[in-house]
């Protein structure tokens, strides 16, 4: 038995139950061909859709816009966020979108939105005896 393979492959004396390890070998192979080949499938799918997107430091990315602080992985940035979203300012590359601003009207491409407030804050102490 190892980390792939958790069907025992101990030697035996019983023929029966080497042909049941052959079989649950045989099943555990025959489904791992059909989860590559499922793999496979999506992949090739959802990569048609998958656009390669990088931004640099300093960059302006949509809701706000927000400038880019800084690079963390491969497709994760840093977005500088104001105080009051009191969210995470990490974000995955896919949910960022590139802002393009007007020349002719700076104000264009600005949020039409209300500025994001935090009204109530639902911060709560928790008793230390049901942490336990």
């Amino acid at each position: 038995m190892n980390e792939m393979n958790p069907i025992p492959t101990k030697d035996g004396k019983s023929p029966g139950a080497e042909k049941m390890i052959k079989t649950w070998e045989e099943q555990a192979d025959l489904a791992r061909s059909y989860l590559k080949r499922a793999h496979r499938r999506m992949k090739k799918w959802a990569d048609t859709k998958r656009r390669p997107r990088e931004f640099s430091q300093g960059s302006m990315t949509y809701e706000g816009p927000f400038p880019v602080i800084k690079k963390i992985g491969n497709v994760v940035y840093r977005v500088e966020l104001p105080p009051t979203l009191k969210i995470h300012p990490v974000f995955h590359v896919s949910m960022l979108k590139p802002y393009k601003g007007d020349v002719e009207d700076p104000s264009r491409g600005l949020s039409q939105r209300a500025p994001p407030l935090t009204t109530k804050s639902f911060d709560k102490e928790v008793d230390e005896g049901r942490c336990n």
